[in-house]
C-alpha cells in the first residue's frame, strides 16, 4: 500500500477509535446506537472506510467482501449501531497491520 493510502488508512483508524471510545459512555444503558448528533459524522466515517476498502481490495478478497458485508446491515437504515463502527475499525486495523484495541 502506498504511503498516501497508509496515512489515510491510519487517519480512518484513529477516527474510528475515537468513535469506539465514546460507547463506554453508553456502556451503562441500554443503548443500541450512537447519538442522532453524530449520524451525519459517523456516515461520512463509514462511507470513507468503505471508500477505502473498494481502492484497495479487489472485489475477490476477504477485506473488499466482508466491508460489504458490514455495510449490508439493516440497523444502517435506521441509525448507526455500535457494531458497525467496531467490526469496520477491526477490518481497517487488519490492513494496516495494527491493534485497534491499543492506544496510539
Amino acid at each position: 500500500m502506498d504511503a498516501e493510502l497508509q496515512s489515510r488508512c491510519k487517519e480512518l483508524i484513529d477516527r474510528g477509535k475515537g468513535y469506539v471510545s465514546r460507547i463506554k459512555y453508553y456502556r451503562e444503558s441500554p443503548n443500541y446506537w450512537f447519538s442522532s448528533e453524530l449520524a451525519p459524522e459517523l456516515q461520512a466515517w463509514i462511507a470513507s472506510t468503505a471508500n477505502l476498502f473498494r481502492i484497495i481490495a479487489t472485489p475477490d478478497t476477504y477485506f473488499h467482501q466482508e466491508c460489504e458485508r458490514i455495510l449490508q446491515d439493516e440497523n444502517l437504515r435506521k441509525g448507526v449501531p455500535f457494531h458497525i463502527v467496531q467490526k469496520l475499525l477491526g477490518l481497517l486495523d487488519s490492513v494496516f497491520g495494527g491493534d485497534s484495541t491499543r492506544s496510539s
